[in-house]
């Protein structure tokens, strides 16, 4: 999984491997609870106490017996600095170290614990804001562990995000290289971004000491001691602009529909506005590129209204959008593509009613070739039909019906 770091990310390994390494060192030195011919190691707890006895193989074959005692930590271990506790099994050795990086000299805090071949830590630095700027903590977490395992030739076994409280976390469980080539070690850790700090929890053990209860148990036990606020989040990146669509090329012209809109503006007379309103039909149509509309008719059935942008006629008008284009006639109505709308008013020389219909003829040009397009208009409304007769009731049974005036002859039958 090799990856390619810039400055900061590299900084961000490069601290990350401290920890790594130390733990790296104590799964290699002795085979106390896993073989291996080196120190072993007894601990024992009595009333309190902590007791260390520790096996030394001497150069010359024997043995000695160095023994330590302290006192069994009664509550988890508190880091003030650190702003932690975590429940180490005793109390861990506290160290200090300075860091080279290409952003200038960082200081890893470290907590560590060695008890034969298992090892406790805790270590945490104050990640530069130029790091942390932008960067979803998921992405460095894979970056540095990515770069921090291969260093030292451990396996990810497991990787699974999580949170402690609403700061982004890591937990990784992981096999772990002895480095004088020993039983391997199973590892357990934790990596929280908690404000500008970034965390490290590891506890490492032998494969054959156990499950790894006691470890997942230490890991899960770190904990902040006052609340620190969360970084902000990256600023999202701005949406990759989508092209727009490309409407596909409208190929044949079509009168999409005429339909008389309303009986509610003057706008045309035999001089100018009479006083009338005028009928208003509009007319939608499509258009390929370039097309020259150039004579539009509307036709009334059974008159003799006739309107014509060319010629004589009643008089009209026609608009597209607030712009007049036929004021009364004219040779054509202009060069259009696309989707179109005309707004013809018309003042009749008797009255429409409603369902008078209008023919509409559109002549264009188009690459040089005339074409023609048409539709029809209706009016609303128009004479009600009238309903049909009602039938006369039945006779009743054993009756025939009286025609009028006969009335006195009729007769049972």
């Amino acid at each position: 999984m090799g990856v390619e770091s810039t400055g900061g990310e590299d900084m961000l390994a490069r601290l990350l491997l401290v920890v790594p390494f130390a733990a790296a060192v104590a799964i290699g030195c002795g085979g106390g609870e896993g073989g291996g011919g080196g120190d072993e190691v007894l601990v024992q707890d009595f009333n309190g106490i902590t007791v260390e006895t520790r096996t030394v193989h001497n150069p010359d074959g024997t043995t000695s017996l160095v023994t330590t005692s302290r006192e069994t930590p009664k509550e988890p271990y508190t880091s003030p600095d650190g702003n932690y506790r975590v429940a180490f099994p005793t109390p861990p050795k506290v160290s200090e170290q300075k860091q080279a990086t290409p952003v200038g000299e960082q200081t890893l805090h470290n907590a560590v614990l060695v008890q034969g071949r298992k090892t406790w830590m805790v270590g945490w630095a104050a990640m530069p804001a130029e790091m942390l700027r932008g960067k979803p903590a998921d992405e460095m977490f894979d970056r540095a562990l990515d770069t921090s395992m291969n260093a030292q030739g451990w396996v990810v076994l497991q990787s699974n995000g999580t949170q402690i409280g609403p700061h982004p976390a890591r937990d990784v469980k992981f096999e772990a290289r002895s480095v004088d080539g020993g039983t391997p070690g199973l590892g357990w850790e934790r990596m929280a971004l908690i404000g500008d700090r970034l965390y490290q929890v590891m506890a490492i053990a032998p494969k054959e000491a156990g499950d790894g209860t006691s470890q997942s148990q230490f890991i899960h036990s770190f904990e902040l001691v006052s609340d620190v606020p969360p970084l902000a989040p990256p600023e999202p990146k701005p949406a990759e602009p989508k092209p727009e669509a490309t409407a596909a090329p409208i190929v044949d012209p079509t009168l999409v529909q005429a339909v008389w809109v309303d009986e509610a503006q003057d706008k045309v007379g035999e001089n100018g506005p009479d006083g009338r309103n005028d009928d208003h039909v509009r007319i939608d149509v499509k258009l390929p590129n370039d097309t020259r509309v150039d004579h539009l008719v509307l036709t009334r059935h059974n008159a003799e209204d006739r309107w014509d942008s060319r010629s004589g006629g009643p008089p009209f008008a026609v608009y597209r959008g607030e712009e007049l284009i036929v004021p009364g006639h004219a040779e054509t109505l202009g060069v259009l593509s696309g989707d179109v709308s005309f707004d013809a008013y018309l003042s009749p020389l008797t009255p429409m009613e409603g369902g008078a219909k209008l023919d509409v003829v559109l002549d264009l040009t188009i690459g040089g070739e005339p074409h023609t397009i048409r539709g029809t208009c209706t009016k609303p409304g128009g004479p009600v039909a009238a309903p049909a007769p009602a039938s006369a009731p039945a006779a009743p049974k054993g009756f025939s019906r009286i025609p009028p005036g006969r009335r006195g002859s009729a007769r049972r039958r």
